[in-house]
């Protein structure tokens, strides 16, 4: 069998998109399965050399497009320009590939509506004796009411248009698609969001992320390191970071700061607070290089509290892929409440704290409430990792790629992959 892993999203070592490829491609490998990893036409060359990865896709996952002179959007219709486009580009992309059997399993990172579409309409004219496991994991909010009979509202398409269009794409489905065509979520409150919206079976899959660090223990720490890392916005409560900062250096000596920001000029008046706090006061790091996997797992071992001041709306159906990290690392964890991330916190007994309101100080209280009883934070982290391992992590996942067949184990890589991934043009040309 071959395992293709497809992500337009995949460019950089900005988001999560490329530390997803090498927890679930690195494992497809120790497994001895061969591999390859198509990603955007533009990936950049070192990402592209690390993950073995082919410039594929023509159409950025998370980019609009226009077919009017100049790119201007049509304040009525463009959000409906904009699918087309994408989705016919990337059903081209596909067309490339051949050779693909009933063996295979494909796996689509992060998609969205133009993503969705393209790849249904790949795999339903596939014959039916060559199609293969098909994955399409949601990645982003979704933003909709339900209710327990199922959608009771959804945005006007002018200013939100993925909800109306995923339905649309739902509503096409077939219950014989269902067997090996497979929509999935790392979360059963978003599974559950997506399954009512497009009226389709959407599976809950185990969280890629594993530990890349030595999980040491945090208990006994005199001097905590109190960090929040990652690509930064407001959904992601980088604005308040800058006052809680100051807050708890002025309440505790006891406490570092490490603050990392890989792209400063998203959210620039806040990082420049952040910066003149740093300069003030030497027990604030600021890191603002890209995350690589080296960089990646020196930021998760020289944390010791994890804050994520995201707000709850936009992740109670859009996964942390920092929170997982914190769970896989032993790292105790502050999360908003009613969220994927404080739904991550209760299945792994609490090792952290929940803030109710998407303010600094409600961000403050819960860390100061960790860092009273940090001991016993630390001790249930250090717990919540080894259970990790038990029900997710890349090893979990690839069984439900597999269908439970072939044991878990870890083998020296197939010495036929090179061949093969220099051989992806005749796989995929």
């Amino acid at each position: 069998m071959n395992f293709l892993y497809l992500d337009p999203g995949l460019l950089s070592n900005i988001g999560h998109s490329a530390f997803s490829c090498r927890h679930i491609t690195g494992e497809m490998k120790r497994r001895g399965i061969n591999t390859y990893v198509l990603a955007h036409k533009d990936i950049q060359a070192d990402v592209r050399k690390e993950l073995n990865a082919e410039s594929f896709f023509t159409c950025y996952t998370w980019s609009t497009y226009s077919p009017l002179p100049g790119g201007i959007v049509d304040p009525f219709c463009g959000w409906l320009n904009d699918f087309e486009i994408g989705w016919s580009n990337m059903r081209g992309d596909l067309e490339k590939i051949r050779g693909v059997t009933a063996e295979d399993v494909v796996y689509v990172n992060s998609v969205r509506a133009p993503q969705v579409m393209a790849v249904w309409s790949w795999f339903t004219q596939t014959p039916l004796n060559r199609r293969p496991r098909v994955f399409l994991e949601f990645g982003n909010s979704l933003n909709v009411s339900l209710s327990g009979k199922g959608v009771t509202w959804i945005p006007d398409p002018m200013n939100d248009s993925m909800p109306t269009l995923l339905r649309y794409i739902g509503l096409k489905m077939r219950k014989e698609d269902q067997a090996r065509f497979k929509l999935a979520t790392f979360a059963t409150k978003s599974s559950n969001a997506y399954s009512k919206l497009m009226e389709y079976p959407v599976v809950t899959l185990p969280l890629p992320h594993r530990a890349i660090t030595d999980c040491h223990s945090r208990v006994g720490k005199r001097i905590k390191t109190v960090a929040v890392i990652g690509q930064q916005g407001w959904n992601k409560g980088y604005q308040h970071v800058p006052q809680f900062a100051t807050q708890l250096l002025a309440q505790r000596n006891d406490v570092r700061l490490l603050i990392h920001n890989n792209i400063p000029n998203n959210m620039a008046r806040d990082h420049g607070l952040i910066r003149a706090l740093a300069a003030a006061d030497t027990r604030i790091t600021v890191n603002e290089q890209f995350a690589d996997a080296e960089l990646w797992s020196y930021l998760l071992n020289e944390s010791d509290l994890l804050v994520c001041p995201y707000h709850a709306k936009t992740y109670s159906t859009s996964y942390s892929a920092v929170a997982s990290e914190a769970m896989a690392n032993a790292i105790p964890l502050i999360a908003p409440a009613d969220s994927t991330l404080s739904d991550v916190l209760e299945e792994f007994n609490t090792p952290g704290a929940t803030f109710s309101e998407f303010t600094s100080q409600s961000v403050l209280e819960a860390i100061l409430k960790v860092l009273d009883d940090f001991d016993n934070a630390a001790e249930r982290a250090t717990l919540a990792a080894r259970q990790w391992e038990a029900t997710k992590g890349a090893g979990n996942l690839v069984d439900v790629f597999l269908g439970g067949q072939g044991p878990r184990r870890e083998s020296p890589e197939n010495p036929n992959l090179e061949v093969a991934l220099e051989g992806v043009s005749q796989l995929t040309h």
